[in-house]
């Protein structure tokens, strides 16, 4: 008979205590799911309670933390309850803290229906994305009504905000915003036009107020137009108008708001389309 090392004999009896040893044996199978959305926090930040920059009276913000599949809106204004006491306040940006499944999502804010802001793309990593309102489709209460962010793919979102103008006062501390009136027109132009702005709204309303501003929102054909706002304080300087439609704004220098103001003039010339003109009023 073969005799067998003690050596050999004690190693295999301590190999078969360690690694049948009752302790192992009851030690539970671990199995790492990989569901969406990850568990918090979200890679690329902190999650419950976090707002994106430092929080303060510009900036209204709300956690969700939710998932979305396929395409959704959601509706800023009910979200961040902007009521009817944000009239008149302007927006400066929409913020989205998110992240996708796949790195493919895509996200865009609009206005009453229309898209305002190019569409960006949402990756794996949670990380804010900012939104940049224009200058046409920024006030609550005038161009704003429906304030949305729509979102499409496997989305993880963990808030939403909007940053306020801080020159525009806030609910209770109306002083010092302007108040505006928009002319929308999205019309096309040709040659020159001499368009009077009492003829598209009823500047009674605003007597004894000045003029502040006037902005043009529009296009040309190949770039090649230009537009000069006049009233009777003379002209503002003529600025060329691109082929992208683009906000342009002159400066009315407080023309009082009377008889003149009949003649207060947006002069075109080119192959235009007007989207809009707003008019900033201040008492």
């Amino acid at each position: 008979m073969k005799t067998i090392p003690l050596t050999l004999t004690l190693a295999a009896a301590i190999f078969s205590a360690v690694f049948t040893s009752p302790t192992a044996e009851a030690r539970p199978k671990v199995e790492l799911e990989l569901n969406f959305p990850f568990p918090f926090p979200f890679p690329g930040g902190p999650g419950e309670g976090w707002r994106p920059d430092r929080p303060g009276r510009d900036l209204v913000y709300q956690n969700i933390r939710r998932e979305y599949r396929g395409d959704n809106v959601l509706p800023l204004r009910q979200i961040l309850n902007l009521g009817p006491e944000y009239r008149g306040q302007r927006v400066r940006s929409v913020v989205l803290r998110a992240a996708t499944a796949a790195g493919r999502g895509q996200a865009v804010v609009t206005v009453n229906g229309r898209a305002v802001t190019r569409s960006e793309t949402v990756g794996t990593r949670m990380d804010n994305y900012v939104f940049q309102l224009p200058d046409y489709a920024d006030e609550f209460g005038g161009e704003i009504r429906e304030l949305q962010l729509e979102i499409r793919g496997n989305f993880f979102v963990e808030g939403v905000g909007v940053r306020l103008d801080r020159n525009s006062g806030f609910p209770g501390h109306p002083g010092g915003r302007p108040v505006v009136e928009t002319i929308p027109l999205n019309r096309e132009f040709r040659g020159d036009e001499t368009l009077y702005l009492a003829d598209y709204i009823n500047l009674s309303r605003y007597r004894g107020m000045k003029l502040e501003r006037v902005v043009l929102t529009a296009s040309t054909r190949f770039g090649r137009g230009d537009a000069t706002f006049c009233n009777s304080l003379g002209c503002d300087t003529s600025q060329d108008v691109d082929t992208v439609i683009r906000s342009y704004s002159f400066r009315a220098r407080g023309d009082l708001v009377d008889r003149d103001a009949q003649y207060w003039t947006m002069r075109l010339r080119g192959n235009f389309y007007v989207q809009s003109i707003q008019l900033e009023f201040s008492r």
